[in-house]
């Protein structure tokens, strides 16, 4: 029986870092906000790239974008070098790779009604006609836009304040969408959202995906939200890639002390689980602890985890792979460890 060949990447990454300079400060030093990144994504999959607040996932989707130049590493796109591009040659790309927003209320320029928002994107590629056909050809297109993310074509002459978030949302994705593009990274495009209305998005965004065969990068704090989503996630610690697997068997079998705290934090009905939280704050940037990352704040750290830093290395399951020297097979066995250092601590 002959084997499906694995479809090439829509877009990889290789040891990508992203350092920012030092300014100011008695002694200062630079800000190493991404480390020695590798992600792959496939053709109409989402990842999704989750970690705690400051660990460099916006940055990431920066540099991804090209909106901030990498320090080192490898970002192909279908095939293409993005670091190495122009910036006229990016232009093109730019029409493959499109974000969505975070916040609906200051992504839209608040002087511009929506017709313009959603046709700016065609007269900035040159994609509508010249001459006495260009008014209706943009009114068309946005409303194709409208409709097809669940709005109704008439709105599009007013302005983003007499819309709802979940409104201006979709408004968003619209945007995003214009070009007709392959990749959209979300970045945590449902937080501002209450959650009834996070549900609607996230049901667009699915739908979405299905018709036009879009991959996403999908970037949140909310593993609840993954877990909707996702076909695969990375965990993010401190600008390094920490755990990855597919979503399910990350949730059922996390190997990572880190990703194992973060999921004894999410709510599952009628189930009751150990709850694990961490100790501190997690280390800054411009001076992170040695070897691993995350030994600072892990029950299980010994010597070994300050010596070295320890390899994103196969779990058993195909695919799921996890940087630490000793995971734990278990958040209950992960609990009590820390029950034991919490006495010492005090």
């Amino acid at each position: 029986m002959t084997e499906t060949p694995t479809p090439a990447p829509l877009l990889s990454l290789r040891n990508v870092t992203k350092q920012f300079p030092a300014h100011g400060g008695a002694s200062p030093m630079p800000v190493l906000a991404v480390d020695d990144v590798s992600l792959d994504i496939a053709p109409g999959e989402t990842l999704g790239l989750v970690g705690e607040s400051g660990c460099g996932k916006t940055t990431l989707t920066r540099v991804i974008l090209q909106l901030a130049q990498a320090t080192s590493g490898s970002i192909t796109f279908d095939g293409r070098e993005l670091t190495t591009l122009s910036r006229r040659q990016l232009l093109s790309v730019r029409r493959e790779l499109q974000v969505v927003l975070q916040d609906p209320y200051a992504s839209l320029n608040p002087r511009m009604r929506v017709r313009d928002i959603l046709a700016e994107p065609f007269a900035t590629h040159g994609l509508l006609p010249k001459g006495r056909g260009r008014g209706k050809a943009a009114r068309d297109a946005v409303s194709k836009l409208l409709d097809s993310v669940g709005l109704d074509p008439a709105v599009q002459d007013r302005y983003p304040h007499e819309f709802s978030g979940g409104q201006r949302q979709r408004i968003g994705i619209a945007r995003a969408l214009a070009l007709e593009p392959r990749l959209v990274i979300c970045d945590e495009p449902v937080s501002a959202l209450d959650v009834s209305v996070q549900a609607q998005i996230l049901h667009l965004l699915q739908s979405l995906q299905t018709d036009r065969g879009l991959s996403y990068l999908f970037v949140s704090h909310d593993l609840s939200v993954m877990r909707q989503i996702a076909d695969r996630i990375a965990v993010m610690y401190l600008g390094q890639i920490v755990e990855i697997a597919e979503t399910e068997e990350l949730f059922r079998n996390p190997r990572h002390p880190y990703t194992q705290a973060l999921l004894s934090a999410v709510p599952v009905a009628g189930h009751r689980s150990s709850r694990v939280v961490l100790a501190g704050d997690p280390p800054s940037p411009a001076n992170p602890p040695s070897g691993c990352r995350f030994r600072t704040r892990c029950p299980l750290a010994q010597d070994a985890c300050a010596e070295a830093r320890p390899p994103l290395a196969s779990q058993g399951t195909p695919g799921h792979d996890a940087a630490c020297f000793f995971p734990v097979d278990s958040i209950t066995e992960l609990a009590r460890a820390q029950e034991r250092v919490a006495p010492a601590a005090a």
